[in-house]
C-alpha cells in the first residue's frame, strides 16, 4: 500500500521539526479540546480523579514493555539492521513485534486480575466508591497497551525512513478517539466511556500508521529468536531506558498517591495543570527532539563528532528559544489560559484558580521537560544509558521526597501553607496542599534537566574530544528577553478590567491574547536587536518555505549558516 503523501521523505532537520511541530500543534489543540470537554462534563472532582488514577497501571505496564519497544532503542537497532540488508531489518521487526505482542497480552491479563489490590496501594486516599471506579477504568485501559506498543514500533520505523508526516499522525488520532469517547461513549456508558475512548484512540494509532509502513515495502512475518543480534541490542539498550522511564512513571504514581490524600479533585487539578504545561513541551521540546534524533544516531554511528554536536546544539538552542518565553508568559497569563481552555460547564472559578496556581508552580518545568527529550536522545544515540538512568533515579526520588516533606510541613505549619496559598491567590480554596506535589515535580524536573546537560557535555568530550558550546551570551539574551516579555504582558493586563468585561469568555480571551502578543512582540524585538541566530534562522525557514519536502535536500546545508553553533 503506497500513499505518496504519507510516504514522502523529509530529510531536513527544520522541515521535519516543522512537520512534527505542526502535527503536535493539532494534537495539542485536540488535547485542549479533550480537557475542556472533560472539565465541562466532570469538573475537578471524583470522576476525573479516578480517570487519571486509572492511567497509572496501564502506563507503567507500557513503560515496562518498552523493553522491547522503546523508540530510542528500536531506531538505532533498526538502522543498524537495515545497513546489513532489507531482509535482516524485516526479520528484526518480525521478532520485535511478536515478542512485544505476546508480552503485552500477558501483562494486560495480569493487570486485569490484580488491579483492585494494586490500586489500593497506589491511591490510598480514595474512598471505596472512587476506588471501584478507578479499578473499572484501569481494567478497560489495560487493553490499550498492545495497540500503543505496536504503533510505537511502527512509528520508529517510519522515523528511521524519515517519513515524518505519517510518524506525526498517531497523537492526533489518539486524541480524536478520546474525544469521541467523551462525546459519544460517556452518554451511554458513563465514566467507563472515557476508558473506551482511550482504547479506541489507541486502535486508531495503529490504523493510521499501517499504510505508510506497508508503503515502505516491509512485510511482517511472525517469528521469535533471541539470537537475532538486533533484537538483543534492543533488549540490552532498552533496559536502562526502561528503568529510567519507570523511575519517571513511578514518580508520577507516587505524586498521585500523595495527591489522593488531599481534598477531592486535587489529583485532577494537578493533571489538568500538567497537561496545559505539556502543550509547549510537545510543540517545541518533543518535536525538535524527534526530528533531530535520527541525525544524532547517524552521526554517532559514523563517529562524526562535529555533525553530532552541531545537530544537538541547534536543537537545544531552538528549544530554549521557544520555551523560555512560553514559561514566562504562562506564569503571567495562567488564569486566562485555564479559564479559556477549561472554563466551561461544571468547571468553576475555584477550579480555575487552583489549576492556575499549579501552572505557576510548575512553569519552570516547561523548559526542563522540553530539554530532557533531546538530551536523553543524545545519550541513547551515543549508546550511553547509565548516566540518564542514574540521574532519573535521583531526580525522581528528589521530587517525591520534596512533595512528602512539604506536605508534612504544611500539615504541621498551616500558617506557612496559608502564606504560600496567598501568594498564589488560592488562600480560600480547600485544597491548596496540592502545591506540595507541584513544587516537588518542578524541582525534580529542573534538577534532572540541568544534571543531564552537564553530564552530556562530559560524555561528548569523552566520545569525540569536542566540547558542547551553547553560546551562553545568546542564551542569557533569550532569558532576559523572556523576563521582559512577561513584565510587558503583566503591564498590558492592568488597564483591561476598566476597558473590557473580564468576566466573559470573549473578554478573558481578548485580554490574554493582547497581553501575550505584546509580550512576544517585545521578545522578538529584543532578540532582533541582539541578532539572535534562532530568530533569524526561524524567519529564514518560514520565508523560504523550507518545510516543503521538495526543497528539503538543500535545507540541511543552509542550516549550518543560521549561526555559529560552536559558540
Amino acid at each position: 500500500m503506497n500513499i505518496p503523501f504519507l510516504n514522502r521523505e523529509i530529510v531536513s532537520f527544520h522541515a521535519a521539526a516543522l512537520v512534527i511541530g505542526g502535527a503536535a500543534l493539532v494534537s495539542k489543540l485536540l488535547g485542549l479540546m479533550r480537557d475542556r470537554l472533560l472539565a465541562a462534563r466532570f469538573g475537578a472532582g471524583d470522576a476525573l480523579d479516578a480517570y487519571y488514577a486509572a492511567f497509572q497501571l496501564p502506563d507503567l505496564l507500557y513503560t515496562i514493555l518498552l523493553l522491547g519497544a522503546a523508540s530510542a532503542a528500536v531506531l538505532p537497532a533498526y538502522l543498524g539492521a537495515r545497513r546489513v540488508d532489507a531482509k535482516t531489518a524485516e526479520r528484526f521487526l518480525g521478532n520485535l513485534l511478536t515478542l512485544f505482542g505476546a508480552t503485552a497480552i500477558a501483562g494486560a491479563l495480569v493487570l486485569f486480575a490484580l488491579a483492585p489490590e494494586l490500586l489500593r496501594l497506589l491511591v490510598p486516599g480514595f474512598d471505596p466508591e472512587k476506588l471501584a471506579m478507578a479499578v473499572g477504568l484501569t481494567r478497560i485501559m489495560a487493553l490499550n497497551v498492545l495497540p500503543l506498543g505496536i504503533a510505537g514500533i511502527l512509528a520508529s520505523v517510519l522515523q528511521a525512513h524519515q517519513r515524518f508526516i505519517a510518524f506525526a499522525l498517531p497523537p492526533i488520532v489518539y486524541n480524536v478517539g478520546i474525544i469521541i469517547g467523551i462525546l459519544l461513549f460517556t452518554p451511554a456508558l458513563g465514566v467507563a466511556g472515557l476508558a473506551w475512548g482511550v482504547v479506541f484512540g489507541g486502535a486508531l494509532q495503529v490504523i493510521v500508521v499501517l499504510p505508510a509502513f506497508f508503503g515502505l515495502g516491509i512485510r511482517y512475518r511472525p517469528r521469535f529468536s533471541l539470537a537475532d543480534p538486533a533484537l538483543r541490542q534492543v533488549l540490552a539498550t532498552s533496559l536502562p531506558r526502561v528503568l529510567a522511564l519507570s523511575f519517571g512513571q513511578l514518580t508520577l504514581i507516587a505524586l498521585a498517591a500523595i495527591a489522593s490524600l488531599f481534598a477531592s479533585g486535587s489529583l485532577a487539578a494537578f493533571r489538568l495543570g500538567a497537561n496545559l504545561m505539556y502543550v509547549p513541551v510537545g510543540l517545541f521540546g518533543v518535536s525538535y527532539a524527534l526530528a533531530v534524533f535520527p541525525k544524532l544516531s547517524d552521526a554517532s554511528l559514523a563517529r562524526a563528532g562535529e555533525a553530532f554536536t552541531n545537530h544537538f546544539v541547534a536543537g537545544f538552542r531552538t528549544i530554549l528559544f521557544w520555551t523560555l518565553p512560553a514559561a514566562a508568559l504562562a506564569m503571567v497569563l495562567r488564569a486566562h489560559i485555564v479559564r479559556v481552555v477549561l472554563g466551561s460547564g461544571v468547571f468553576d472559578w475555584t477550579d480555575t484558580r487552583l489549576v492556575a496556581a499549579i501552572i505557576a508552580a510548575i512553569a519552570i518545568a516547561v523548559v526542563s521537560e522540553s530539554i530532557a527529550p533531546l538530551v536523553l536522545r543524545a545519550f541513547y544515540a551515543l549508546g550511553r544509558t547509565r548516566e540518564p538512568l542514574i540521574w532519573n533515579l535521583l531526580s525522581s526520588s528528589l521530587a517525591v521526597v520534596v512533595a512528602l516533606l512539604l506536605s508534612a510541613w504544611f500539615v504541621r505549619a498551616p500558617e506557612v501553607l496559608e502564606r504560600i496559598a496567598g501568594v498564589f491567590r488560592i488562600r480560600d480554596i480547600p485544597s491548596p496542599t496540592i502545591l506540595a506535589v507541584a513544587f516537588g515535580f518542578a524541582l525534580g524536573s529542573a534538577v534532572n534537566a540541568l544534571m543531564l546537560v552537564l553530564v552530556l557535555r562530559r560524555a561528548v568530550r569523552h566520545e569525540f574530544g569536542i566540547r558542547l558550546r551553547f553560546g551562553t551570551t545568546d542564551l542569557a539574551g533569550m532569558l532576559g528577553a523572556a523576563v521582559l516579555a512577561a513584565v510587558v504582558a503583566w503591564l498590558v493586563l492592568q488597564p483591561f478590567p476598566s476597558l473590557v468585561a473580564t468576566d466573559t469568555f470573549s473578554g478573558i480571551l481578548l485580554q490574554g491574547v493582547v497581553a501575550g502578543v505584546a509580550g512576544m512582540v517585545v521578545y522578538g524585538l529584543i532578540l532582533f536587536g541582539q541578532k539572535n541566530p534562532e530568530l533569524f534562522g526561524f524567519w529564514e525557514s518560514v520565508r523560504r518555505r523550507l518545510v516543503t519536502p521538495r526543497r528539503a535536500p538543500q535545507v540541511f546545508e543552509t542550516e549550518k549558516l543560521d549561526g555559529d553553533l560552536s559558540r
